[in-house]
């Protein structure tokens, strides 16, 4: 641009475009700060485009998530980001310290079942000034894209639709947004029953175990996916020591009381002790994990159980509200299976 001495320039418009990139802004180099179209121009200055790569993914068949990814940051600027998860509160990220290249990313919603079209909103900042925004974007909406994509991977539009069901019949069984369900304008899909084989609950008492253990029961968190809950009632007196061996575990590990890693044992005060596994993926859902609920004062006895995620989905399905989510459950598992090729 040619322009009189004491005059402004106005910024290119439309702003410049690069292919899977972001528009920053235009950078002074020499005075090593973004360029303020308002200053008057008073001799030769060159201005070179500032560039990001923002994007945003969905986690689908290992968990239901949607990360969002912050690429090729310039490392003369501050980005902040701030996002929310269906209206909730914000979060900030600051990012000041960076290389070229350098990629970040945020998981800026973790959903559960009934939260399909719960819509996640995003504004990136640079230097405090906002330059790049995205607001309602959610599972469904992801989904729909797929569906009308022709090129679209056919068995990720499996996983969507399964997905959507699972989520639809949550909504239903929890009583959350009924008449708003993840599904809907979409044609109803049928829910195949759940096999008998491979998803017995085995257990075992040794040593004389049941004067040790009153009673154990287990569930699977339906509504958040990815927890199994275990429950064992000791008899009066009786100290228990709680051991896992999950699928990839080479021996069985030991569960104080507390988080480790995505084993948690807790003692309520009703004498129940509770050991949770979470954050298991849908493609895991069939493996086993097995739980070993041990007298401490003397190790040889022991309530010894043998359980995997389908095979409370297995004991669940039926008819009712509870029953139909257990096998759009499954079909959510098949799918996501599929789309990972795992057999």
């Amino acid at each position: 641009f040619t322009v009189l001495s004491g005059e402004t320039v106005s910024p290119l418009d439309p702003a410049p475009t690069r292919s899977q990139f972001v528009f920053v802004g235009w950078y002074d180099e020499d005075n090593e700060e973004f360029f303020d179209f308002t200053t008057p121009i008073s001799g030769d200055i060159e201005l070179k485009a500032s560039w990001i790569q923002l994007s945003m993914s969905l986690r689908l068949a290992d968990e239901i998530s949607m990360p969002f990814y912050v690429k090729n940051m310039d490392p003369r600027v501050e980005y902040t980001v701030k996002y929310s998860f269906n209206g909730g509160e914000v979060q900030t990220v600051t990012y000041t310290e960076h290389q070229p290249g350098e990629q970040e990313s945020i998981v800026v919603a973790r959903c559960n079942a009934t939260q399909m079209k719960a819509p996640v909103s995003i504004e990136v900042l640079r230097d405090g000034e906002s330059f790049w925004t995205l607001s309602d974007y959610s599972i469904r909406t992801y989904c729909d894209r797929q569906f009308a994509n022709p090129n679209a991977d056919l068995k990720l539009k499996t996983l969507c639709r399964s997905i959507l069901e699972y989520g639809a019949k949550a909504q239903i069984n929890f009583n959350v947004d009924v008449d708003d369900l993840a599904n809907a304008g979409l044609d109803s899909i049928a829910l195949e029953s759940i096999p008998e084989t491979e998803y017995k609950f085995n257990y075992e008492d040794v040593g004389g175990a049941r004067a040790a253990v009153k009673s154990t029961s287990i569930s699977l968190a339906l509504r958040y996916k990815t927890e199994i809950n275990y429950y064992f009632v000791p008899a009066d007196g009786v100290d228990l020591k709680i051991y896992v061996q999950g699928p990839s575990d080479s021996e069985y590990v030991e569960v104080p009381v507390g988080t480790t890693g995505s084993y948690t044992r807790t003692n309520h005060e009703d004498g129940r002790v509770q050991l949770t596994i979470a954050n298991i993926g849908p493609v895991d859902m069939d493996k086993v994990f097995k739980v070993k609920a041990v007298n401490a004062a003397n190790e040889s006895v022991y309530r010894y159980v043998e359980y995997a995620g389908t095979t409370f989905l297995y004991n669940k399905q039926g008819d009712t509200a509870e029953g139909e989510l257990c096998k759009a459950f499954y079909g959510y598992i098949k799918a996501a299976k599929a789309y990972k090729g795992v057999a």
